[in-house]
């Protein structure tokens, strides 16, 4: 509610001047500052009765209804009894993570999207070994199911989240700021005074802005409400007793992976800084977070062993997952030292590994970038994330 009100009285203040200027009779020199009232005053309470007009008759979320919401798999009652109203009124994210040991990789590739398909949904993404799928939310936990079948499962998750106050927040600010260019429309017609138009004009194009920009956040979550995502990573079966990453004499890292947390656990209060529509896990011990498009946030610590500086650890990652990758880039962002990694797919995704030592521990920063242009727009934001970490 504070985020609604805070940004009405934003949009309001040009709003405010014009109005006063009018009511004040321009033709005849009446100038607003002889009103004799305090503008930022007048301002919030013109505000408050915006936010008072939009909060009179409350506005139903468009959360997940009974096509939508997985059911529990093995459920005695799935497919025939209806959600109750209190949980239709939720709307949540489902997504689900296994990986399986399979004979032949590309085969396993073709029954997954076979999988899909079958059930309304698409394959989202191909990297590498690692499959995306989206399936209609209400379908959920039967693709989940089936996916599973198609290998020996050596590890599995389930996340959900509940996003209805995300989803009711941004529904309000678009709502409070199409209002707003409405009536600053209404007043550039009436208003004859050069300097109040360009002012009016001014305003009008950044609240266009910022409401492409909040359609463009609610296309997305509501995209993810209603059809749920299965990532599964594909590993070829290879022959007993062979190590997963041999070579590598670092166990943490030989346990990075891009999409899901490697590292058991976080010590600590190392919480980064991100924009408002990342999604952040905070009941889970150790930090992560996820932004409508699939960049994934996650801090976690490990011991510092052997006893070494970030700039050894930087050259660890660079020597042994270097060569994994299309290309490796070292960089420097606060006390962190990182590698960005590249991957080889025809549509690569990007994954950042940034570490900082504090006397026995070390604090492990990853983010996962699902394509080019997840990169382009989070990855200055994640990298100020990292800088300003304590």
């Amino acid at each position: 509610m504070n985020t609604a009100r805070n940004l009405a009285s934003a949009l309001l203040s040009v709003l405010l001047l014009a109005s006063l200027a009018a009511c004040a009779g321009l033709a005849a020199g009446y100038e607003p500052a002889a009103l004799g009232a305090p503008e930022g005053k007048m301002s919030a309470d013109l505000a408050d009765e915006l936010y008072a007009e939009e909060m009179a008759a409350p506005t139903p979320v468009a959360a997940a209804s009974d096509s939508s919401v997985p059911r529990s798999a093995g459920s005695a009652e799935a497919g025939s009894q209806q959600p109750s109203p209190a949980r239709a009124e939720r709307a949540r994210i489902y997504s689900g993570w296994c990986r399986l040991v399979v004979d032949q990789l590309e085969q396993a590739k073709k029954e997954l999207e076979q999988l899909a398909v079958s059930r309304g949904g698409y394959v989202e993404s191909v990297n590498g070994a690692v499959v995306g799928l989206r399936v209609p939310a209400a379908r959920f936990q039967e693709a989940f199911a089936a996916a599973q079948k198609l290998g020996e499962v050596t590890g599995k998750a389930i996340e959900t989240y509940d996003v209805t106050d995300a989803l009711r927040d941004q529904e309000t600010r678009l709502r409070l700021a199409e209002r707003a260019r409405e009536r600053l429309y209404q007043l550039l017609e009436k208003n004859t005074d050069v300097q109040q138009r360009l002012a009016i004009l001014r305003e009008i194009r950044r609240l266009t802005e910022e409401i492409e920009q909040v359609r463009l956040t609610l296309e997305l979550l509501k995209n993810q409400i209603a059809l749920s995502r299965i990532t599964v990573e594909l590993q070829q079966r290879r022959p007993e007793g062979e190590a997963r990453r041999a070579g590598i004499p670092f166990p943490w890292i030989a346990a990075l992976q891009p999409l899901y947390p490697s590292l058991p656990r976080s010590a600590g209060k190392a919480v980064p800084v991100l924009s408002d529509d990342f999604a952040v896990f905070a009941k889970e011990k150790r930090y992560r977070a996820e932004s409508p498009e699939g960049t994934r946030v996650r801090v976690g610590t490990t011991t510092n062993s052997p006893r070494a500086d970030e700039e050894f650890w930087q050259k660890a990652l660079l020597f042994h997952l270097g060569p994994r990758y299309r290309r490796a880039e070292a960089l420097e962002q606060g006390e962190f030292r990182g590698v960005l990694f590249t991957s080889k797919d025809a549509r690569p995704y990007s994954y950042l590994v940034a570490v900082r030592v504090q006397e026995e521990l070390l604090y492990v920063f990853e983010a996962f970038f699902p394509d080019p242009e997840a990169l382009g727009r989070r990855l200055a934001t994640v990298q100020g994330a990292l800088g300003g970490m304590k």
